[in-house]
């Protein structure tokens, strides 16, 4: 059984622009939820990256969760420290953790410290 002691992390390259990038990481089962603890960004050009609740792997965001504006050559991580107690937000079982970007193929990088509960 996964709790907030078992956390995942995901790297990625987002190539998905506004269809969104698939993770990898599959939908929250049955009965769980996802949290997400920590994010941290690249970005090489200038972008818009909206994270949150999507249906499906790819595909339009259906709750955005956070958005952050990033100029070229920006790398932001947030928040300062992993609080496995205070997660930034939390995906409902059935959805994905889904990634949006407001640019085409860029080489943005993504990684996201998670756990589902």
């Amino acid at each position: 059984m996964a709790n907030k002691y078992d956390l995942k992390i995901v790297q990625k390259t987002l190539d998905g622009a506004e269809n969104g990038t698939d993770l990898g990481i599959g939908a929250v089962s049955t009965g769980k939820t996802r949290f997400v603890c920590w994010i941290k960004l690249y970005c090489p050009t200038t972008n818009v990256v909206s994270i949150g609740e999507a249906s499906a792997a790819t595909g339009a965001l259906s709750t955005v969760k956070d958005k952050q504006r990033l100029a070229a050559g920006d790398t932001l991580a947030w928040p300062d420290k992993i609080d496995i107690d205070n997660p930034l937000f939390s995906i409902s079982a059935g959805n994905y953790l889904g990634v949006t970007t407001s640019a085409g193929v860029d080489d943005s990088e993504i990684t996201i410290v998670y756990y589902d509960e």
